[in-house]
């Protein structure tokens, strides 16, 4: 069986996906992945509506690690 290649963003390249495990409204619309300079962040964006008609609000932050540590401290 053939391993999957993680994709590299191109440097100050980003993507933004459907959020398809959205549950609340305070939840992202939006989710993906931005390089800067060589370092990878997080993008979520939300579905807003203003004065000046639809438009989206964005937040880059540090990229989400799940932990793995399953293991009990007694």
């Amino acid at each position: 069986m053939q391993e999957k290649k993680k994709y590299v963003q191109p440097e100050n390249r980003g993507n933004l996906f459907v959020n398809e495990k959205k549950q609340k409204d305070s939840h992202p619309d939006f989710q993906g992945t931005i390089n800067i300079n060589g370092k990878e962040w997080a993008l979520a964006a939300w579905n807003k509506e203003g004065n000046r008609g639809d438009y989206l609000s964005i937040s880059v932050s540090e990229p989400w690690v799940k932990k793995e540590n399953n293991s009990r401290d007694f």
